[in-house]
Order: C-alpha cells, then structure tokens, then sequence
C-alpha cells in the first residue's frame, strides 16, 4: 500500500544508519515492526501473573518457531 506522509528527514537519517539499512521503505519496515514487538511484550508483561495467559514453556517455544517461520516467509514474499 503506498501512502504519502511526512517524516523527519534527520531522524529517518539516523534510524537508517541504526539499522543499517540501504532504503527508506525498509527503514520504515524496520522501525514499525520494532515498535509493534516491543508494545507486544509491553502488553504480555502487563498481563503477567493475571492469569489470563497461562503457558507453558514448550508453549511459548513454539509460538516462537510459528512466528519466526511466518517472518521468514512474508520477508520472501516481499522481496
């Protein structure tokens, strides 16, 4: 989906070079998907001791492997 926004030309700078990134789309890609995992385990840990997430460790191991194995995949599609 192409979208027309403005972005800080310095902080994108920097974030490009944090990341190591070559493009700005990638930069982007980058940084949204950071900001969704780290707002992710904000949440998880909120919920810790709740009881409404009850795992195990093999659990969340294979949630992992679910996970890591869709990244890759939608990383090759992308490409």
């Amino acid at each position: 989906m192409k979208t027309l926004i403005d972005i800080n030309e310095t902080l994108l700078e920097k974030a490009m070079a944090l990341s190591q990134t070559k493009t700005k789309k990638e930069t982007v890609h980058r940084a949204l998907e950071a900001f969704v995992k780290l707002r992710q385990r904000e949440r998880l840990k909120e919920m810790a001791g709740s009881g409404a997430i009850e795992w195990r460790l093999d659990d969340l191991k294979a949630a992992r492997h679910r996970r890591e194995k869709t990244q890759t995949r939608l990383m090759k599609d992308g490409q």
